[in-house]
């Protein structure tokens, strides 16, 4: 594992999660801010909309913190890694696993802390959303044992079952695909 994270904070590299997020995308080549904005836009969709008083100042304080280059391009200016951001960027691998590893260890606790009261209405939210595959089958499996009512129980175990099929189907027409 790599070093470990602390409030998703990249030790690798010292940077925000915003900066992270930009130095992954710079890791093809050089981009305007805008096209970094409009990128992260389209990535968390309804999720976050982050705007150029949030990118503009990261991006000059990673040129700061020697992350990246601004070059000029035809009068605008392109942002690049620099040469020793490429070679941390190496470990972005086991980052991204650690970054996953906390995430679900984050969420496991919740879950597994939550009182049995509150875990139906979660439950039963997480079912109609497609966030419910963040969540290890079996803390999904123990949470639903909580519940009282067998007809809950039985219903929720459907969906599952037919989401995973869903699932299952698509990665099954991958690979015929590939065959």
């Amino acid at each position: 594992m790599s070093k470990k994270i602390v409030y998703f904070k990249n030790k690798i590299l010292n940077a925000t999660p915003l900066q992270f997020l930009v130095l992954v995308q710079l890791l093809d080549g050089p981009k305007y801010g805008y096209e970094i904005l409009k990128n992260l836009k389209e990535d968390f969709k309804d999720s976050w909309a982050p705007q150029t008083g949030t990118i503009y100042p990261a991006l000059k304080g990673m040129i700061k913190k020697d992350m990246i280059n601004r070059i000029e391009n035809d009068g605008n200016p392109v942002y690049a890694l620099t040469s020793s951001s490429i070679e941390e960027l190496k470990e972005i691998g086991e980052y991204v696993l650690d970054i996953i590893e906390m995430t679900n260890r984050f969420l496991m606790s919740i879950i597994n802390r939550i009182p049995s009261e509150y875990s139906n209405e979660l439950l039963k939210k997480l079912n109609q959303s497609d966030k419910i595959e963040i969540i290890p089958e079996e803390t999904y499996i123990n949470q639903i044992d909580r519940l009282v009512e067998k007809d809950q129980i039985k219903q929720l175990l459907l969906t599952r079952k037919t989401t995973l099929l869903d699932k299952i189907k698509v990665i099954d027409e991958k690979i015929e695909e590939l065959s």
